[in-house]
């Protein structure tokens, strides 16, 4: 691969210094670095060839610095400007599902520009509400704003699914399905699945489980709360005051991931959740 210009995202609570190492070994490569305004400041005095951008015009790589949610945070950027740009993930959190790999930075890098790579496809799920659109590469969830249990009529197509009374909705994709939905007992889900998977917070049914829907559907969510959080990937992207209806579908947007060749979900869900272990 190619590069000229890259981008790096980092989670919030990042070492500089390794921030820092990074951008020098890019720089020592000749690849010209961008950051976030937030972390400029600190990282000038670590390195001097080094300046913050607002958009990703001319950018050929998104590289972020953390885990899954930082992945997720840089993604809504991309999806919002230019979704033909790659991310590349270096784990510095502690799952890592949608990173490159276990490499140390030198030799993902030595990977990267080799084309030692192969590229995973995601796809991006939209949440339309009063005819505005967000988008989310791993979850919408749907909850009343005062966390009390609620009533939510779910319908799939042209089927109604049902009435569910919980404290919310969780609504994933596949990649998303190892997220939030695993916590509240969803199912696993593998990548190229094209599925949705429907499952509840606290549900106050105990028939109420998890539920998979194809990716050909569309999902409506009603609900008749007074005041609602609509969430994608983590973030409230929308607070509505008003009895809600809630379409959520697949785009046609896609997200590029950089994995190692060698990756696999498989092995990879035996290192995370300690499947291997004796």
């Amino acid at each position: 691969m190619m590069l000229k210009n890259t981008f790096i995202f980092c989670k919030k609570d990042i070492n500089i210094q390794s921030v820092a190492s990074i951008i020098s070994l890019l720089d020592q490569k000749g690849i010209r670095v961008f950051v976030e305004n937030w972390i400029e400041p600190e990282l000038k005095t670590k390195v001097k060839n080094i300046q913050s951008k607002e958009n990703l015009k001319d950018i050929d790589l998104v590289i972020v610095l953390g885990g899954d949610g930082a992945i997720l945070r840089a993604s809504q950027k991309v999806i919002a400007e230019r979704e033909d740009i790659p991310i590349l993930g270096i784990n510095m959190g502690r799952l890592g599902f949608m990173t490159f790999g276990e490499d140390s930075f030198p030799q993902i890098l030595q990977k990267v520009l080799a084309d030692e790579f192969k590229i995973e496809i995601k796809p991006v799920m939209f949440a339309e509400v009063n005819n505005e659109k967000v988008y989310a590469i791993n979850d919408f969830v749907i909850r009343s704003s005062d966390e009390r249990i609620r009533e939510f009529e779910i319908t799939a197509g042209e089927e109604k699914i049902g009435k569910v009374r919980a404290d919310g909705v969780i609504i994933s994709t596949q990649t998303g399905s190892t997220a939030y939905n695993l916590s509240v007992g969803g199912p696993i889900v593998l990548p190229g699945a094209d599925v949705f998977v429907i499952s509840f917070i606290a549900p106050f049914s105990l028939w109420a489980r998890s539920i998979i829907v194809s990716a050909k559907e569309q999902i409506l969510v009603k609900t008749g709360i007074s005041k609602i959080k609509l969430c994608a990937d983590g973030n409230v992207v929308k607070e509505l005051n008003s009895t809600t209806e809630i379409i959520i579908g697949y785009s046609e947007n896609r997200m590029k991931i950089l994995k190692s060749i060698d990756s696999s979900f498989y092995k990879t869900l035996k290192e995370k959740m300690g499947w291997d272990k004796e």
